[in-house]
């Protein structure tokens, strides 16, 4: 026999394992791409933001080209250490 709260249960229960299974996202702004790879914060090295192909690309371009330009962790640390400090990792 099965009950509301055993209903809800369930359903919260599926629900919790379909968020597990998805795919992380990009954290870019209006960009729901799959996250490829992440940058870890130069400051604190516990921020970490993730990004897909197109932006891990283009980051890495300007860690090359732009050290010295600012990134914001908006999603994680809050943190706005230059480009060159941060490091790129793959998931």
């Amino acid at each position: 026999m099965t009950t509301a709260t055993d209903e809800r249960t369930d359903i919260e229960i599926l629900s919790e394992l379909d968020f597990e299974e998805s795919e992380p996202k990009c954290d870019y702004l209006e960009c729901d791409q799959v996250a490829k790879a992440k940058i870890v914060c130069g400051v604190c090295f516990e921020g970490c933001e993730l990004m897909c192909g197109p932006h891990t690309v283009t980051t890495a371009i300007m860690k090359e080209t732009h050290p010295e330009e600012l990134l914001v962790f908006t999603e994680t640390c809050g943190h706005r250490p230059e480009f060159g400090n941060c490091e790129i990792v793959a998931l």
